[in-house]
C-alpha cells in the first residue's frame, strides 16, 4: 500500500479566497483524476471533471487481425475494420479493406466524416449530387464530410478497396438515406 501512495503524484491550484481548488492526482502513470473542489459556506463540494486513463507504457500496438463489420447495402459485402472505433478503439481515424460483388450498391449518406478510398480490383462508382465517378483499380478518390454520395460496385466482379475515414467512421455519423 505504501508503494502505491508513493506512486500518486498531486497537483494543486488554490483558489482559496474564491472557494476553489483544482487538484490532478497523477496514479502510477496510469490514469490521472483531475477535480473541482468548491468551499459553499462550511461545506466542501467535489466535482470530478475527468478520469485520465494512460497506456503503462507507449510502444507500438500490434492488432492481430481485422474486426468483420456488417455492411449496409441490397447485397452481402465484407468490410474488415483494421483501424477504427471496433477494432483498435480509435475515434480519430478507421481504415477498412472492403470486397463488394458484382450487382452491391449501399443507400446514399451525408457523412460527418472524410472518406478516402484507393481501388485495388475492380470498379468503385461513386455517385454525388453532380453526378457519378468511376473509380478503376490504380485510383482514388476523395468523399468530403457533409457532401452527400451513394457508393456502388455494379460491374459483374465487384470491387475490391481501401477506405480511410477522418474522422473514423461510425454509424451515429453516417447518416444514411431512408430506405
Amino acid at each position: 500500500m505504501a508503494a502505491q501512495e508513493q506512486s500518486v503524484k498531486e497537483s494543486r491550484l488554490s483558489l482559496w479566497r474564491q472557494g476553489i481548488e483544482i487538484v490532478s492526482r497523477r496514479h502510477n502513470s496510469l490514469s490521472e483524476n483531475v477535480s473541482i473542489a468548491v468551499r459553499i459556506g462550511f461545506d466542501q463540494v467535489l466535482f470530478r471533471l475527468a478520469t485520465i486513463e494512460r497506456e503503462k507504457t507507449r510502444m507500438p500496438k500490434l492488432l492481430s487481425q481485422p474486426s468483420r463489420v456488417q455492411a449496409a447495402g441490397n447485397q452481402p459485402k465484407l468490410i474488415d475494420e483494421y483501424i477504427g472505433r471496433l477494432n483498435s478503439n480509435n475515434e480519430a481515424v478507421s481504415i477498412a479493406h472492403m470486397r463488394s460483388p458484382g450487382g452491391w450498391q449501399e443507400p446514399g449518406q451525408t457523412p460527418e466524416f472524410d472518406e478516402f478510398t484507393a481501388v485495388l480490383r475492380g470498379m468503385l462508382r461513386v455517385e454525388h449530387s453532380d453526378g457519378s465517378i468511376e473509380v478503376r483499380a490504380g485510383q482514388a478518390i476523395i468523399a468530403h464530410k457533409s457532401e452527400w454520395v451513394r457508393y456502388s460496385t455494379p460491374e459483374p466482379n465487384g470491387a475490391e478497396y481501401i477506405a480511410v475515414c477522418l474522422p473514423a467512421f461510425s454509424m451515429a455519423g453516417v447518416h444514411r438515406d431512408a430506405q
